[in-house]
């Protein structure tokens, strides 16, 4: 089977659209305000992912934009040519229901986004320039379980209901292999919507304009598709292909509460969270009180896989120790000693964060511990330590000085 991927998925209220809402920004607002552009944000905010917020560092500091703000990085589906390496004061997510202080929001890649109008949904024939862009979405159909093949892309459009919603959505890669046109009757199939009309599966033909109708059985309409093997829930393939690391994450697989994880496309971490619950729901056998192992998501000959932080293939990053990826995408940062510590070693500045359940990480900021103020070059305000480790035990914030040791404050 060809590697499908679902591109768009109409997860929300087509009808809905996107504009700047009157609701005031300031502390402790109910309301985040969506944008698409500056000048339409206030008190020092910034258009950032279609809201006004502003860069951070810690969600501390996001108590100005939303009181559910969190610092989050600014993922590219979500933020699109906003994305950067940066992290920004967002609503993060599961699922559209958690971004109900943000008119008309949908949730996006974790990231709460404010949902485009229908006039920018796409169809087999109308706005398909605009599928791979971040936040694109289809129109509603009313041929559910219909695809149409277009000739001229690497591009399948599939008439699915998710969410309570029927709307298109297109796989990448052909679902279908185009018949003999010689076997294909013209008359009726001038038009897409004629084809479709008396057929459950339209191929555009290579001249003339027209479509070619066939009914197929058993239509291979949702490849993504969750098992059970006793207490595991099994992803098939299509939920975890991959190209690279940071397309994929860690999710929950068991339905004992056994705290098995599995690893898949981070597109289709909401499809699963939604589909899981009915395929635990016959299970009958024991649970279990458990600890969660610190696996990270990689992408491992082609397959997303749940991988040990500290695998020596990971090569994960902290202090002294592949400072050299702390700023490529997909990349892994080490176990760290507590919440809030931070440390500049000149090649990078390093934030340790609570990343899931009991685990801290390293993660990689732009400034953070190397910014303003200068570092104290002298250690006149601080004390030394001979490595990062034996600083960051004794203070929260280290820098590294000329002679290689680290400055404690």
């Amino acid at each position: 089977m060809h590697h499908i991927l679902r591109i768009a998925i109409a997860a929300c209220c087509l009808w809905s659209c996107a504009k700047t809402t009157d609701h005031p920004s300031g502390t402790n607002t109910n309301w985040m305000v969506a944008c698409s552009e500056d000048s339409q944000c206030t008190d020092g905010t910034s258009c950032l992912c279609g809201v006004c917020t502003h860069e951070c560092e810690e969600t501390a500091e996001c108590a100005d934009v939303h009181e559910a703000a969190s610092c989050a990085p600014q993922r590219a589906q979500a933020c699109g040519d906003d994305a950067s390496g940066a992290s920004a004061c967002l609503d993060t997510c599961g699922g559209d229901d958690d971004c109900t202080a943000l008119e008309n929001g949908r949730c996006v890649d974790r990231t709460c986004v404010p949902a485009p109008s229908t006039t920018g949904c796409f169809t087999p024939e109308e706005n398909i320039d605009t599928i791979a862009e971040p936040g694109a979405y289809g129109c509603p159909c009313s041929n559910e379980g219909a695809q149409v093949c277009i000739n001229d892309s690497d591009l399948t459009f599939v008439c699915a209901t998710r969410g309570g919603m029927t709307a298109w959505e297109v796989r990448q890669g052909a679902l279908c292999t185009e018949p003999d046109p010689a076997s294909c009757p013209s008359s009726g199939r001038e038009t897409l919507d004629g084809c479709l009309d008396g057929a459950n599966a339209c191929y555009q033909q290579p001249t003339g304009g027209g479509f070619c109708g066939v009914n197929v059985g058993n239509l291979p309409i949702d490849p993504h598709v969750l098992s059970r093997e006793g207490s595991v829930v099994v992803p098939s393939p299509a939920y975890r292909y991959c190209t690279e690391h940071a397309e994929c994450e860690t999710v929950e697989s068991s339905c004992d509460g056994c705290c098995a994880q599995t690893a898949i496309q981070a597109t289709l971490v909401q499809l699963y969270t939604e589909d899981m619950p009915a395929v635990c729901a016959d299970y009958e056998g024991p649970e279990c009180d458990c600890a969660h192992d610190d696996l990270v998501p990689r992408c491992v000959e082609g397959r997303c896989a749940a991988v040990p932080r500290d695998d020596e293939d990971v090569a994960c990053f902290g202090p002294g120790r592949n400072e050299d990826r702390a700023y490529q995408d997909g990349a892994v940062g080490c176990r760290c000693p507590a919440d809030g510590k931070s440390i500049c070693t000149g090649p990078s500045a390093l934030v340790c964060r609570h990343v899931k359940w009991d685990f801290y990480a390293w993660i990689a900021v732009e400034d953070g511990p190397c910014g303003e103020p200068e570092p104290d070059t002298e250690c006149a305000a601080g004390q030394l330590r001979p490595t990062p480790e034996a600083c960051l035990e004794d203070f929260d914030t280290c820098h590294r000085v000329p002679s290689g040791e680290y400055c404690g404050q």
